[in-house]
């Protein structure tokens, strides 16, 4: 068993990661796995297949590249209890890490590396996405999972999945890892670290990201502004993307999403800047957030007159007044997705 450094909301948190949540060593090659929440919404959706597992790229501590694999054609099946890659030929420690997207938008809710040497490092990227969003609004873009991930001192969490993507499906089109940041052994910081230091977590806009931001001295780790430097594999593209808005992106998706799971609030779906995938109902809310607009509706249980959501039908209606009719959205859903069965 391995121990990670996350984060539930604010408070950082200690997740551990079983034997088999990390894939088998093959010396000398980096290996990577990936635990999928979700996958893109294609046309027609993909509601029976996963998205392109991500590129990857590998530094050592001091910026050097190690390699590269590309996954173009391969997917990560939806169901999936883990799917791997691997970087051959690395015999170094890739320390930095940077996962970029293909045309198939995927979620990542946690992804592993075992080193050349058998060492095990972890991170549940998909919360560190969703929690930077909250906090500073520079996480990447993310939506709820149906994954768990057992705490060091309490009970399994639900964790969060983070979008990765190359076709513009959504904007984060690559993340950057520093595997020993998250290390137990490495100590604690505060979210503010995690979140806004670049060298140890960066979701990135870039078209066809290809480096790092990386630490150019040893620092003490109570310093608040070491240096940091990039290192390319190729000349990075300095290229300013206007962040943009992505509900109606997923308009076409049929795919719909229920959760018994009290922290899956609609309300909060909704109200976030950087989340982006399937409509969804919140049992435990009693609420609806229908994701093209990012507008909440409530179960028409529970109101009287506004347009609502109903839960028979699987749709928004207009209760009361014919005059609301026109606020009503056209939605058909064809594939429900349940959560918190657990």
């Amino acid at each position: 068993m391995a121990t990670a450094i996350g984060v539930v909301g604010s408070v950082i948190t200690i997740f551990s990661f079983l034997k088999d949540m990390f894939p088998e060593p093959d010396n000398p090659s980096a290996k990577f796995a990936f635990k999928i929440g979700l996958d893109g919404a294609g046309d027609p959706p993909l509601s029976n297949a996963g998205g392109n597992i991500p590129d990857v790229r590998c530094w050592n501590e001091q910026g050097g590249f190690l390699g590269i694999t590309t996954n173009d054609n391969n997917k990560c099946e939806n169901g999936a209890d883990l799917c791997e890659t691997s970087v051959s030929d690395v015999v170094q420690q890739p320390t930095y890490t940077l996962f970029t997207g293909n045309d198939d938008a995927i979620c990542i809710s946690w992804a592993s590396v075992t080193f050349p040497g058998g060492q095990n490092y972890a991170n549940t990227i998909g919360n560190w996405a969703q929690s930077c969003d909250e906090a500073y609004g520079r996480g990447g873009n993310w939506y709820y999972s149906d994954i768990y991930v057992p705490t060091e001192d309490g009970p399994d969490e639900t964790v969060f999945c983070a979008w990765v993507d190359k076709n513009g499906d959504v904007d984060t089109t690559g993340i950057q890892v520093h595997w020993p940041e998250y290390s137990k052994d490495s100590g604690t910081k505060d979210l503010d670290y995690y979140c806004n230091n670049d060298p140890v977590l960066r979701f990135t806009e870039d078209p066809d990201p290809s480096d790092v931001i990386f630490w150019t001295r040893k620092r003490d780790l109570f310093s608040q502004q070491p240096s940091t430097s990039s290192a390319r594999s190729e000349e990075r593209r300095a290229v300013d993307k206007q962040h943009a808005r992505l509900a109606r992106r997923f308009e076409k998706d049929t795919r719909l999403v229920k959760s018994k799971e009290a922290k899956h609030t609609a309300s909060g779906l909704c109200g976030a800047g950087r989340s982006v995938g399937p409509s969804f109902v919140s049992l435990e809310e009693r609420k609806f957030c229908y994701m093209p607009t990012k507008t909440v509706y409530p179960f028409c249980e529970d109101t009287e007159g506004d347009p609502c959501w109903s839960e028979e039908e699987d749709k928004v209606v207009a209760k009361g007044s014919t005059g609301r009719v026109a606020a009503v959205p056209e939605m058909k859903f064809d594939k429900v997705l349940s959560w918190g069965e657990k």
